[in-house]
């Protein structure tokens, strides 16, 4: 298979389809239903988005170089750089975003300002850009196949459809909502909550014990992952 780093992933593997609705609603239904809009990136907001989180970067630095070392009470001065570092990787998560959208074409209509400004804002966190571009939209293409991805996950929109930008997120996803009726689920808990509850719940991953993969499902369980050699004797290999 010659890979297409142009097309979307969803006319690369075709029309799939989500099941359990009253009707089945295709990949090009929900595409269709999304404003034309939502995927064409501006300038303007791509560009303020970069430029506010360059200079929040900077003001949680300066704050962490000039201040925090000046507090005395070192307890006080241990919890205000644990908060820092908490909210300046918030923010350059948020400044990775942007070079996410960069490797997907979504933070403007031109290529070579995607690639640049995608290879200035990964380098900067150490990420190699065009490794990590090629190697991503595998995943995209391949969502929620484990035999090629190596990854497993509830759909989403921004899945479904990358060269979406973010901040048409919202109209875009209201704009699906009513095809998928109740098989639409969002969660409204609390970031922390859930960060924390992935992180206790969600460390690895079990497969079903069926032959047919067609049939297999995968649980994300907790705990340390058992030995391979339980499996394998499970299994009837050794």
């Amino acid at each position: 298979m010659t890979l297409n780093y142009v097309s979307h992933p969803a006319e690369i593997v075709g029309s799939g389809e989500v099941k359990g609705v009253q009707k089945m609603v295709t990949i090009d239904d929900l595409k269709r239903a999304i404003p034309p809009c939502c995927f064409k990136p501006s300038y303007v907001k791509s560009l303020f988005f970069l430029f506010r989180d360059i200079l929040v970067i900077g003001a949680f630095g300066a704050a962490a170089w000039f201040y925090i070392p000046e507090i005395q009470y070192a307890p006080a001065r241990y919890a205000v750089w644990i908060f820092y570092g908490n909210m300046q990787g918030l923010a350059s998560t948020g400044f990775w975003l942007l070079g996410h959208e960069c490797g997907h074409g979504s933070f403007s209509p031109s290529k070579l300002l995607n690639n640049t400004l995608g290879w200035i804002v990964h380098s900067s966190l150490m990420i190699s850009y065009f490794a990590w571009q090629s190697t991503h939209r595998l995943h995209h293409i391949y969502t929620n196949n484990l035999a090629t991805s190596g990854l497993t996950h509830v759909p989403d929109q921004q899945h479904l459809f990358p060269r979406i930008p973010h901040y048409y997120t919202k109209e875009a996803t209201q704009a699906i909502q009513p095809l998928l009726g109740a098989q639409y689920h969002e969660d409204r808990g609390n970031f922390n909550a859930a960060m924390w509850e992935s992180f206790n719940k969600c460390q690895w991953i079990k497969a079903d014990d069926v032959e047919d993969e067609n049939q297999r499902a995968y649980w994300l369980k907790a705990g340390p992952i058992p030995p391979p050699e339980s499996d394998m004797k499970k299994r009837a290999w050794i």
